[in-house]
């Protein structure tokens, strides 16, 4: 224990005013563990040593070691460590939808029921998914012309287990749009490659950004993400 008038005499008092602000106010004394100058030390008579955890009455000391006060560096990387792990998990959790390829996806379609050959009715449908991840196998972003469902019930993208598909393949008309596609998909409806396919076109366009046919927003909600 010192007097509080002689630890605002002590180079810690200048040079740790945090510290000091819990002190400096109290007409009284002090005592405690903090960080002092080798000046310090000798001021108050602290007995160096390797380890200062329990001191005797009356004495001060000092230890000029991280662990000689009770402060263990592993307590404090632990923690850094274990952050770091859930950081790296969640990044390897999200890459697939950053490195894959974004696409708006939607559709209009037309369903012909028919009769004895004959048409007897013919419905459309608007189908609007918005941005849709493409995944690994379909790598291009079409906007496709008007096709029949039989053809593009052949096309790979018709076999995926989306969505999209879902609601096409299973109508007997004709269907125009924009959806992910495979390479193959895009040569077989010979869609050009552009560098954008959000204008009107009249032939099929095929791209390989998440811009081109308006899929950005994803990625930026995926850097904001990653942002935070």
């Amino acid at each position: 224990q010192m007097f509080v008038t002689d630890y605002m005499k002590l180079d810690v008092a200048t040079k740790d005013p945090d510290y000091t602000g819990y002190i400096k106010n109290h007409n009284g004394q002090v005592s405690g563990r903090a960080c002092m100058s080798e000046s310090d030390c000798n001021n108050i008579k602290a007995q160096k040593a390797n380890i200062c955890m329990s001191l005797v009455e009356g004495q001060s000391c000092y230890c000029t070691t991280d662990a000689c006060n009770g402060i263990d560096k592993l307590s404090i990387l632990i923690p850094l460590i274990s952050l770091l792990i859930f950081l790296c998990l969640t990044l390897l959790s999200i890459l697939p939808f950053i490195s894959s390829l974004l696409c708006l996806n939607n559709s209009t379609v037309s369903n012909s029921i028919y009769s004895n050959g004959m048409l007897i009715k013919e419905t459309a449908a608007k189908y609007d998914l918005g941005v849709v991840d493409c995944g690994a196998n379909l790598n291009r972003s079409v906007a496709f012309k008007t096709m029949d469902i039989a053809f593009f019930n052949t096309l790979d993208t018709a076999k995926d287990n989306s969505m999209f598909a879902k609601l096409i393949r299973g109508n007997n008309g004709k269907v125009a749009g924009r959806c992910c596609m495979s390479e193959a998909d895009a040569t077989k409806i010979q869609a050009i490659a552009a560098e954008t396919c959000t204008g009107y076109m009249s032939t099929s366009c095929s791209c390989t950004t998440d811009q081109c046919t308006g899929g950005s927003s994803m990625s930026l909600s995926l850097i904001g993400f990653l942002a935070i």
